[in-house]
């Protein structure tokens, strides 16, 4: 994704951040994943994206959806358009344990 689109960080004390360049993953999947992660405490993030490499739970898809079927499991967001990206989630997951590796604790 664009790393040049980066957060400020406001309070440092309890941020950390990493940064991925050149991903060879669709910007617009990873997009719609990093969107539903925001704000979820690392743990519940990493569970989450767990249960989407095992279609337990969808990620849903809100501004890139055309061509994107229905599932009911995007009821939990209040939509009804999401999938199962497995390399995008795979590529966040390397990047939210790159962040928390660079944390300090």
């Amino acid at each position: 994704f664009h790393p040049s689109r980066s957060m400020r960080l406001n309070n440092k004390t309890n941020t950390a951040s990493a940064k991925g360049s050149d991903l060879r993953v669709h910007y617009k999947n990873c997009r719609e994943v990093c969107r539903t992660i925001k704000g979820m405490k690392l743990s519940k993030a990493n569970q989450y994206l767990g249960d989407v490499v095992a279609h337990k739970r969808c990620v849903p898809f809100r501004r890139h959806k055309r061509g994107v079927g229905r599932t009911s499991q995007c009821k939990e967001w209040g939509v009804t358009e999401g999938r199962w990206p497995e390399k995008s989630v795979k590529y966040v997951k390397d990047l939210l344990r790159n962040a928390a590796s660079n944390a300090e604790l």
